[in-house]
């Protein structure tokens, strides 16, 4: 088991949220399962209930270290984000001599739509948390929105 856990902190890093959120789930079960075993082998003996605390904070331990992963992956993603937008806002982007006006024209058309793609892209991300939140809810939420926004198209 020990190797089992160590196995995990180490392949932690680059996994997504979703299979955190897995791997944290099955942490925690095979934690409780030792737990119940360690219980019923030691169920006669003084040292259970120490025996049971140890096992509760490795399993505390254990979560808060894949939720740590959990938010250095969000911090990583955000800041992959900031960067490219800061990178196609620098002075160095904008001051490229560009001779043909077509040629500008379709890079100014460019540079409106990625910053659109951002737009939507974040505000998928804050829409599918909402719905996620008010699940099983949504539709009563978003119906009357998307139907006044697909009018005004």
């Amino acid at each position: 088991m020990e190797q089992y856990l160590k196995d995990i902190i180490n392949k932690l890093e680059g996994k997504s949220q979703v299979s955190l959120d897995v791997t944290k789930w099955k942490v925690q079960g095979m934690i409780r399962d030792m737990k119940l075993q360690m219980q019923q082998m030691t169920n006669r003996f003084q040292v259970k209930d120490n025996l049971a605390r140890c096992i509760e904070k490795m399993e505390e331990v254990m979560t808060t270290l894949v939720n740590v992963y959990g938010r250095i992956q969000v911090y990583q993603e955000q800041q992959s984000l900031a960067n490219y937008i800061a990178d196609i806002s620098s002075t160095a982007a904008n001051d490229i001599n560009i001779s043909k006006p077509e040629l500008v024209s379709a890079l100014n058309e460019l540079e409106i739509h990625i910053r659109s793609n951002l737009v939507l892209k974040q505000y998928k991300t804050a829409v599918d948390a909402f719905k996620q939140w008010v699940f099983p809810f949504a539709h009563t939420f978003f119906g009357n929105i998307h139907a006044a926004i697909a009018f005004r198209t």
